[in-house]
């Protein structure tokens, strides 16, 4: 017969102490709470938190009361600002910003030309992580559609279709390991890859299109080939 010896004076019980377990889990968690905030994640989550339009920003301008304008032009600028610091923050931002794929807070409009609902927060961490993985050149003239070497209209990349068809996050997955640069160049390249299938139909294509963007592609590879000699 095995005997129970865990109430046996001066003999350790094999169970544990759960008063010593609470106090060292509750420690624990001090030790957590009082930890220092990461500076970067901390700005990151702020300028996150600034996308999200207010009450007023998220009026139509007809809609508005006399004198609002000037506000409600403010509260705009507060998300355009935040979108475009978090943008130059290049990859550093990328897990914060994925977090809010799927955040419903309206947003604001990136296009004059735009038909459906409202965008969303969601819409904007998406806008953030593409404009940062396409690498446009300065000047690459971008429009919805334009004239091809055939004549007629077509669809432009990254305005009307996109590389990430499977959704930008199963896009980053996918590639997992990979430098930022490397991820730069493999989405430029469809840019450009799409530009010249379309063709030129004006001289002033192969200048305003083609070539910032050929340029802007031999700069990137030369980019990953140094990052890959180090």
């Amino acid at each position: 017969m095995v005997s129970d010896l865990s109430g046996t004076p001066g003999l350790r019980s094999e169970k544990p102490d759960m008063r010593v377990t609470f106090v060292l889990t509750a420690l624990a968690l001090a030790h957590i709470a009082v930890a220092e905030p990461n500076p970067a994640e901390t700005k990151i989550r702020s300028l996150i938190g600034k996308l999200t339009l207010d009450e007023l920003g998220r009026k139509e301008t007809r809609d508005l009361d006399p004198g609002q304008y000037d506000t409600w032009l403010k509260s705009q600028k507060v998300v355009f600002d935040a979108a475009h610091e978090l943008i130059q923050m290049g990859a550093a931002s990328f897990p914060y910003v994925l977090e809010h794929l799927n955040d419903k807070e309206q947003s604001v409009q990136y296009r004059s030309i735009a038909d459906g609902p409202p965008p969303t927060v969601g819409e904007t961490c998406k806008m953030i992580i593409s404009s940062q993985l396409y690498a446009l050149p300065d000047d690459y003239s971008g429009s919805l559609y334009r004239t091809g070497a055939d004549g007629k209209l077509h669809e432009r990349p990254v305005y009307t279709k996109e590389l990430f068809s499977e959704g930008i996050s199963k896009w980053l997955a996918d590639r997992k390991g990979r430098t930022f640069s490397e991820l730069q160049l493999e989405a430029l390249s469809w840019v450009l890859a799409v530009e010249e299938q379309i063709g030129t139909y004006e001289k002033a294509d192969e200048k305003e299109i083609l070539r910032p963007l050929r340029d802007r592609r031999e700069q990137l590879a030369k980019q990953v080939e140094a990052e890959r000699k180090k």
